[in-house]
This record gives C-alpha cells, sequence and structure tokens, in this order.
C-alpha cells in the first residue's frame, strides 16, 4: 500500500507539472513572464505547492488580461469619438 502512495505523489507531481509549464507558456507568449518568475514553484516543490502556484498565477493573469481589455476598450472609444466630443 505505502508503493501505491508513492507512485499516486509521483503521477500528481508530474501532471501538475506539465500543468505549470502549459500555462507559463502560455504567460510567456502573452508577455507575461515577470508574472511566471513571481509565482514560480521551487524545483523539489510537492502537487499541492504547485497546484498552489497555478492558480496564483492563472488568476493573475486574467487580472492583466481585464485590464489590458479595459484599456484596448478606452483606446478604442477614444479613437472613435469625433474631435469636438473630444473638448
Amino acid at each position: 500500500m505505502r508503493n501505491l502512495s508513492r507512485i499516486t505523489n509521483y503521477y500528481n507531481k508530474q501532471e501538475a507539472w506539465l500543468d505549470w509549464l502549459h500555462l507559463a507558456k502560455q504567460a510567456h507568449i502573452a508577455n507575461q513572464t515577470a508574472l511566471v518568475r513571481k509565482h514560480q514553484p521551487a524545483d523539489n516543490a510537492g502537487y499541492r505547492k504547485i497546484d498552489k502556484a497555478i492558480v496564483a498565477l492563472r488568476e493573475e493573469l486574467q487580472a492583466a488580461n481585464i485590464a489590458c481589455t479595459r484599456r484596448c476598450d478606452l483606446i478604442a472609444s477614444d479613437s472613435l469619438s469625433t474631435p469636438s466630443q473630444r473638448g
């Protein structure tokens, strides 16, 4: 039974690292490398710590995406307004 828990722990850790790498790759594509460095789990971290880092990184990426979307919407609405409306 002890070997079963070791195997399960190993599998969970491998899956967590794969999930982390996938999310980190997406963050790099979105030019959010600072967030990846901020939440990077230690090399010897267990799957629970890796999962916590994934949740934290995902939340910050969503917040950054919302902020970027709002900025883009403001820029677009400003460029669509007429010069007389800008004051």
